[in-house]
């Protein structure tokens, strides 16, 4: 099918939009490593006790070289050496030089002391920014290759591997494995997204040329019909002549329709469901009310298309005979699975009704009812009593899906039992990285911290800890649940779930010893906060992230306070380091939680087209297979003898006149 020009805007929109969020990507990474670089030049001072010209000179240059990178990757402009590959080369060599330097200058054994490792944030910043330009294959080379540089600094600066060496070791692989998993997980999703709108915008614009296709088809059928109803009252001609003129048009149009037609269907194949509410908006528009009723039992049961076909044509022309002859202005059709391996479908009417041994063989019920139905093998039961209206009930075989009604969460309450809006389902894949950052990287961040303290922390803090985390595990592995996903709509678990963060970080500080907690490797429980930070900002927006960034610095302040610690420069470098981790966090998840919105717009603008589009098809498609069934009624009333010649053109006149006013009412 031929895409629109609409759904050509759409797909470019999507792919831009894709190429935007990778940007994002690579620019954080960039950002992440020009930031930092002031920070660990200030923690190797700390370490080292003094400052190292080589560090300055050598982290400066290269935090203006990724700010330079930076900032036209931020406009939308990817310059030319991120494509390189002797640029990817140089920049990995780079970052193993910058973190052999610092190895070479730390006390012999000291290596695996918490944060000694000064530049190994900037190693964590290179996988982001590489993942993202270059896939996860090269990311997770590059993180291969960071894990076998920290055993080769282990190895250089002579440190032993005890067990909390082994510990603080691992990690430091950890923290890489972040910079590959979250990007990686990040694109993943935004690719997913991203391909969401352009297959609805190339759905929409399918549906749009089969609309004009099938709007085609009702033109010629409209033309198509004038001139059978203008041959019928050709008085120049006799009336044989004219009937077989009129035969011959009617054979023509069939003819010309029916290739097209199939192909439309092929298409397009319609559910029994969908097919069957079509024909109710249909015969509305003719001044026949039909209620549609699918009985729960039988939403287990399948047909394939051809019995699906001869269904909908079979309940086509009961519903026909129902306008016709029952005289009422309603009618009911029901779907129900009666017994095993058999779907039925009865059509029911309170109207006159009839006598079936003199009106059964008539043209309608003889041969568009019975005879469809028994092609596919099924069966026709009718029922009818003069007065007492009619049941005509149409049983074919049926199958089992594979795929039924998903079930829903055991515990969910009833109030919650709605369906997430697209925007919630789109935003919700935020709370898969989040949650795997929390429940994931904070043990290990945790364990890190412990295993360098001088004694660990009490039991109740450990007890708490773990049960905040087994509680993280839990939400993570129900996270895409209606369940879940409505707790995390709720302004008050937002809440609660900061003031545990909170309150966890503040305990921390409070169980240090007193002029302790801005050490390096105290607030091993900082970490949390990021994870905390990334879910709200991308599921409640930016003001949401914004009020917990500042309430973050707050809690950086009051975590100084309680544990007394003094204000000195290596202490406020570390409280600042933190606050600006955070702030990162709020930024760079507020940026594409932004682009995701907006892909969640065009999908939905795409969507709604493309569900206007397949309705208005429908329509033409039920339109122009009426007025083929009613060209095959002028072609068996052309070939009938038992009626005058006169009164065969007359009735082939009210056939062409009544399609012609069904035909013009489509488009006013």
């Amino acid at each position: 099918s031929v895409v629109g020009t609409g759904a050509l805007v759409e797909v470019t929109e999507a792919r831009a939009l894709d190429h935007r969020i990778t940007a994002w990507l690579v620019a954080s990474g960039l950002a992440f490593r020009a930031l930092l670089l002031p920070a660990s030049l200030a923690a190797s001072a700390g370490v080292l006790g003094r400052e190292t010209p080589a560090f300055i000179v050598v982290a400066t240059i290269a935090g203006l070289a990724n700010a330079a990178l930076a900032v036209p990757v931020c406009r939308g402009r990817r310059p030319a050496i991120l494509e390189s590959n002797g640029f990817f080369a140089f920049d990995l060599c780079f970052a193993a030089a910058l973190n052999l330097l610092a190895t070479l200058v730390l006390p012999s054994g000291t290596f695996l002391l918490p944060d000694r490792n000064v530049f190994w944030q900037y190693t964590l910043g290179t996988i982001v920014v590489w993942t993202s330009l270059r896939g996860i294959r090269v990311g997770a080379a590059v993180w291969a290759g960071g894990a076998a540089l920290e055993f080769i600094m282990i190895g250089i600066n002579g440190a032993q591997l005890t067990s909390t060496g082994v510990i603080q070791a691992l990690g430091q692989i950890g923290w890489l494995l972040a910079g590959l998993v979250v990007p990686a997980v990040i694109m993943a999703f935004a690719t997913k997204g991203t391909q969401f709108a352009i297959s609805e915008s190339l759905q929409a614009g399918r549906e749009a040329e089969r609309s004009r296709v099938l709007g085609n088809l009702r033109n010629t059928a409209l033309q198509g019909y004038a001139r059978i109803a203008d041959r019928t009252v050709d008085d120049t001609r006799s009336a044989k002549s004219r009937i077989d003129d009129v035969r011959q048009i009617a054979t023509d149009e069939i003819c010309q329709g029916t290739g097209a037609i199939s192909e439309v269907d092929q298409a397009h194949r319609r559910s029994l469901g969908d097919g069957l509410h079509a024909l109710a908006r249909q015969f509305r528009l003719r001044g026949l009310t039909v209620a549609v009723q699918m009985r729960s039992q039988s939403l287990r049961w399948a047909v394939d298309d051809d019995e699906t076909e001869a269904l909908l044509a079979a309940v086509r022309e009961a519903l026909n005979n129902v306008l016709q002859h029952a005289g009422v202005d309603y009618a009911q059709v029901t779907v129900a699975a009666r017994d095993y391996g058999t779907l039925e479908v009865e059509v029911t009417d309170e109207g006159r009704g009839f006598d079936a041994a003199t009106v059964s063989h008539g043209f309608g019920l003889e041969n568009s009812v019975k005879r469809r139905i028994h092609d596919v093998g099924g069966s026709v039961v009718v029922q009818t009593t003069r007065g007492l209206g009619t049941s005509i009930r149409m049983s074919v075989p049926a199958f089992l899906k594979h795929d039924e009604v998903p079930k829903r969460p055991l515990l969910m309450p009833v109030s919650m039992r709605r369906p997430m809006s697209l925007e919630e389902r789109a935003l919700g894949w935020f709370v898969i990285p989040a949650l795997v950052y929390r429940a994931c990287l904070t043990p290990l961040q945790v364990t890190q911290g412990i295993a360098s303290l001088p004694r660990y922390p009490s039991s109740l803090l450990l007890i708490a800890m773990s049960c905040v985390l087994l509680v993280d595990i839990a939400l993570l592995i129900t996270a895409r649940s209606a369940f879940v996903m409505k707790l995390f709509s709720l302004p008050q678990f937002m809440v609660a779930d900061f003031m545990v963060a909170a309150m966890l970080n503040v305990w921390v500080a409070i169980d240090l010893a007193n002029g302790t907690a801005l050490l390096p490797g105290r607030e091993f429980l900082w970490g949390y906060m990021f994870g905390t930070m990334i879910l709200w900002t991308a599921l409640r927006g930016a003001r949401a992230g914004a009020a917990l960034m500042v309430l973050g610095i707050a809690l950086e302040s009051l975590v100084i306070v309680l544990n007394h610690d003094p204000i000195n420069t290596p202490d406020v470098l570390q409280a600042a380091a933190q606050v600006a981790k955070l702030a990162t966090a709020f930024v760079i998840t507020w940026l594409i939680a932004q682009l995701a919105r907006r892909g969640v717009r065009l999908a939905a603008r795409a969507g709604e087209q493309s569900g206007r589009e397949m309705e208005r098809a429908e329509d033409l498609r039920q339109l122009y297979k009426g007025a083929r069934d009613d060209l095959a009624r002028i072609v068996e009333i052309c070939a009938s003898e038992t009626d005058a010649p006169a009164l065969r053109l007359q009735q082939i006149r009210g056939v062409a006149l009544q399609q012609i006013s069904m035909l013009d009412a489509c488009v006013k």
